[in-house]
């Protein structure tokens, strides 16, 4: 009959494609992780043949029945969200997309037993806080745990259900993402916690790290890939490991309050602070045999005092004795956060850059990973503060008209006029119809003040050159925040230790350097003529022949050059922040 004919053909060919999907798990099966063949077999697939996780529940019943148990146990914990998993955010996504991809077939089980390379994974999450994170952030207590109970009921001659290896193994590939992910990327993304950070995160494809990691057996390695290859971030976690066994050894003594001490001081103070300065490093070992400060203790002191971005007069005052006794605790905590911040950076800064450290007041000018130069900045006010983000520095200007923000012209100008009709005129600020490049200039004397609004205040306020707070200089790499470099005509400033007076913008020690080093590949402008031209006093803008990137950091810890740690103030409370950020997040798994 032509009806049992047809049927007849529908189950050939059911049965072939039953048969050719088995070859694909079966190969699979005989390693732990799929060979080069498999993968490209994986790759190749259509697009409706290899399953995300919005295709798992519309997998059809004849590709389901070509599965290992284990692999319909993954499925369905894909399904369904069965299963203990709890994973961290952007973790689940990698997963889905990782085990979709290898047609759910598990990563770390094999014949119902833990691979090598599960083992390998889980010593480097014991090791986790070698790189300032949290080993219980990646499940290491509840894997091991359940890896015990598998052993005891295995002896025991107890078998242990599918589903339970399934979560087994997707419990670790949960692990391996969420540690490549904090170690490589951060624990949290800045940019969504904090006002004005724009964070510059590295770009990785970690379903293909662990996908050639499984395929190379090597899992370690590629995990200790991931962090940042900066030497600046190794150092840190040197120096972490070394403050947590001076925290182990019990810190140090704190400095009783309301006592200074200087060069010629005596007594049991004296015999503290020499302790602290011995366990800081600062002072030899030799220099402790009496209670007198003598001329070695003050060189220890201004060293200490350096380190700290204190004044280094060798005195032990109020500022300085805070400092000192800033428990070690804090200390640790404190290099892990600068640790997190430099995951927070790409891959690589350039082989030209300059950067400016914001609680550092400096600025550093770096060729080939070597600092060339520095210079003190003045930075914003904490009320007003520098934001944190990298852009390309693409022109300077000489001779600089400055036009005032609108936050300026609010809330310092207007109320400044009201008062003394004369102040623009003294000022040289001009006022402009609009903010228009052609926009016709208007006599001040023509508006009504006393009407004005000062948040709706249609005008343009620019001042003239030479008497603005940009000085002679100023260095754009325009970006969203309208924020540069430039001279000041409040040099002054520069010989204070904390220098937190500008709006937001960054004010230069030595702009007249700064400018002779960005325009050093243009043979047309050699600093003879930089001076030249400023001294005409007309505005002028000056292109650079390339560009070069400008990176505004916030690091409150690092090493310098002679390979000493730095500490410096959180002036901006960022430090304090990202440890309430990270709590409410859940240390960091939860939220990022």
């Amino acid at each position: 009959m032509p009806y049992l004919r047809y049927r007849n053909r529908i189950r050939s060919l059911l049965l072939i494609v039953f048969l050719i999907g088995l070859l694909i798990p079966l190969e699979a099966q005989a390693v732990d992780t799929p060979s080069r063949n498999t993968q490209k077999v994986i790759q190749n697939h259509s697009p409706l043949t290899v399953p995300s996780l919005k295709q798992a529940n519309s997998i059809s019943p004849l590709e389901v029945q070509t599965y290992t148990d284990i692999q319909k146990a993954i499925l369905n914990h894909m399904k369904t969200g069965n299963g203990s998993i709890k994973s961290a955010k952007g973790a689940i996504s990698l997963r889905e997309r990782f085990y979709a991809e290898r047609h759910f077939q598990p990563a770390w089980i094999r014949d119902k037993k833990v691979s090598d390379q599960a083992r390998k994974l889980l010593q480097v999450l014991r090791e986790a806080d070698l790189e300032g994170l949290n080993p219980s952030d990646y499940k290491v207590d509840q894997v091991e745990s359940l890896l015990t109970q598998f052993k005891q009921g295995q002896s025991g001659g107890s078998s242990i259900n599918v589903e339970t290896w399934a979560d087994l193994d997707m419990m670790l590939t949960d692990s391996f993402f969420a540690y490549a992910t904090h170690v490589s990327k951060g624990r949290l993304d800045p940019g969504k916690w904090f006002y004005q950070w724009i964070p510059y995160r590295r770009s990785l494809d970690l379903v293909q790290v662990l996908n050639e990691a499984l395929d190379k057996k090597d899992v370690e390695g590629a995990l200790k890939n991931l962090p940042p290859r900066y030497p600046a971030y190794a150092q840190l976690r040197t120096e972490l490991a070394n403050y947590r066994q001076l925290a182990a050894d019990g810190g140090w003594v704190v400095i009783p309050e309301k006592i200074k001490l200087k060069k010629g001081s005596t007594g049991h103070a004296v015999t503290l602070l020499k302790h602290r300065l011995l366990i800081s490093g600062d002072l030899d070992a030799t220099a402790m045999e009496n209670d007198h400060f003598d001329g070695r203790l003050q060189e220890a002191l201004q060293r200490f005092q350096e380190r700290h971005g204190l004044n280094a007069d060798g005195v032990m005052a109020e500022e300085t004795r805070k400092a000192l006794n800033f428990s070690v605790e804090k200390r640790i905590r404190q290099i892990e956060w600068n640790m997190e911040r430099w995951r927070w950076l790409p891959d690589e800064l350039g082989p030209r850059y300059v950067m400016v450290n914001i609680p550092d007041y400096r600025l550093f000018v770096v060729e080939k990973q070597i600092t060339i130069m520095s210079m003190k900045t003045v930075v914003g006010k904490p009320e007003q503060p520098t934001p944190v983000f990298m852009d390309n520095m693409s022109y300077l200007e000489l001779n600089p008209t400055w036009n005032l923000p609108n936050s300026i012209v609010a809330e310092e100008m207007i109320p400044k006029v009201k008062k003394n009709p004369d102040y623009l005129t003294k000022k040289r600020i001009r006022i402009y119809k609009n903010w228009s490049p052609t926009a016709k200039e208007i006599d001040p004397k023509t508006i009504n003040w006393a009407t004005i609004n000062p948040k709706k205040f249609p005008y343009r306020m620019i001042q003239d050159t030479g008497v603005n707070p940009l000085g002679r200089i100023k260095f754009m790499f325009p970006n969203q925040f309208d924020v540069y470099l430039h001279d000041t005509t409040q040099k002054s400033l520069f010989q204070r230790s904390k220098r937190m007076y500008s709006h937001g913008c960054i004010r230069v020690e030595k702009p007249y350097d700064l400018g002779e080093w960005v325009l050093k590949d243009d043979p047309a402008w050699p600093k003879t003529r930089i001076l030249a031209e400023i001294k005409k006093g007309k505005r002028q803008v000056v292109n650079l022949p390339k560009h070069i990137p400008v990176y505004v950091i916030y690091l409150t810890a690092w090493f310098d050059t002679r390979g000493h740690i730095h500490f410096r103030d959180d002036i901006y409370d960022y430090d304090k922040s990202l440890e309430e950020v990270l709590k409410m997040s859940n240390s960091p798994s939860g939220k990022g």
